[in-house]
């Protein structure tokens, strides 16, 4: 049976719309992930590394919890709730060791009559100069693990299918936000620049949402993998909504 993506967006997202617990072991970030939250040193500086993205649609953005994990020692602890996926030589130089990174959303309800779409966010303060610079979107697959806070690559959903695909290079971005960030084109999925005809996809219900973001090629990161903080990454955009900075 053929599916277009939307179709497969929304249901992969369906599938892990859970109610998100209350982690009584939450990192210590400098905000929550979720929808347009927005810390308050951000009202005086918008612009500053861990603000949320203030969209030039003026619609509102839903950010992420972000896991790192790695194909060699499991985790990878990191600071500032930072998106990191790339490719680098094992201690022994004598392969490769994939990092990627888990993104949990709790997307709020209330919002199946609107459509959604991908975002992926960084600022001046992040690498986005490793090489290669292709990362797909992974949906992850029921059944085959939880992705929550102390995941680790041995214990994490299966990858399904590739959602989104999006490029880094500065020099052919989708968009610059209203606070100075930049809006990294989809070459395919239902993202921001993307060149496929269907999207945006169907908003899911509220919930527990997760993907994985992963390297697209398995190559060095000559530049350092990508290493993207603050309320920036992957985020979906609830068209029609206002956010909260207009």
């Amino acid at each position: 049976m053929r599916f277009t993506l939307t179709a497969v967006l929304f249901l992969a997202s369906a599938v892990v719309a859970v109610p998100m617990p209350q982690a009584s072991n939450s990192p210590a970030l400098g905000f929550t992930p979720g929808l347009d939250n927005i810390p308050e040193n951000c009202v005086a500086n918008p612009s500053f590394n861990e603000c949320p993205a203030r969209l030039p649609s003026g619609n509102g953005l839903v950010t992420s919890l972000n896991v790192v994990i790695n194909d060699v020692t499991g985790s990878v602890p990191k600071p500032f709730n930072i998106i990191f996926a790339g490719f680098n030589r094992n201690g022994t130089g004598g392969g490769l060791s994939e990092s990627s990174t888990l993104t949990i959303f709790d997307f709020p309800g209330g919002h199946t009559d609107k459509k959604c779409r991908l975002q992926l966010v960084s600022d001046a303060g992040d690498n986005t100069a490793g090489s290669p610079n292709v990362y797909n979107v992974w949906s992850l697959v029921p059944g085959t693990g939880e992705a929550t806070e102390k995941s680790t690559w041995f214990d994490k959903p299966a990858r399904g299918q590739v959602l989104a695909t999006f490029i880094l290079d500065d020099s052919d971005l989708a968009a610059t936000t209203v606070n100075a960030k930049s809006l990294h084109k989809f070459v395919f999925g239902p993202g921001e620049g993307s060149k496929r005809r269907n999207e945006p996809f169907p908003c899911p219900a509220g919930g527990k949402i997760a993907y994985e973001v992963a390297s697209a090629v398995k190559a060095p990161s000559d530049g350092g993998p990508m290493s993207i903080g603050g309320q920036s990454g992957l985020g979906i955009e609830i068209i029609g909504l206002k956010s909260k900075w207009a």
